[in-house]
């Protein structure tokens, strides 16, 4: 019958139509979602480019931000602990002293940090130095607390 094909193809038209607005729907959110992409992706390149200048430059004085670089070694607080503990060949327990713990430091499989709970807040944690990793016990031990 004429009208129940003519009500089918209504019906088609109709599912159809809504198909293609939520067609229109999905792709509208997806520019929308595109656009915030990029902004984000600005963004972060710009948070980056200025955290590598301040690593590389250093921090301005005036500004809020400390950077402190876990790893490096202070080679003031090293000379003055051998000088004290070595007197008189106190430059070459330096220099050999120096290049271990360097050694020791580039070591991937060597990993002096634990994380604890923040105190006060079960939900957090951070990262601190490990106390008793054996290495930095017996530099402490050995050297002093400001070198180690």
């Amino acid at each position: 019958s004429n009208s129940d094909h003519i009500k089918k193809i209504e019906t088609l038209e109709s599912e159809l139509q809504e198909k293609n607005d939520e067609m229109e729907s999905l792709q509208d959110m997806n520019q929308q979602l595109m656009c915030k992409e990029r902004e984000v992706n600005d963004e972060l390149q710009l948070a980056r480019k200025a955290a590598i200048e301040i690593l590389n430059e250093g921090v301005p004085a005036n500004s809020q931000i400390v950077v402190k670089r876990m790893g490096d070694l202070d080679p003031e607080a090293w000379r003055g602990a051998c000088q004290r503990k070595f007197a008189s060949n106190w430059q070459t327990k330096y220099a050999e002293m120096h290049s271990l713990w360097e050694d020791y430091l580039r070591d991937p499989s060597w990993y002096p940090f634990k994380v604890v709970p923040v105190l006060g807040d079960t939900e957090k944690h951070e990262l601190v130095v490990n106390e008793d990793d054996e290495k930095l016990r017996d530099l402490r031990i050995e050297m002093g607390k400001e070198v180690c």
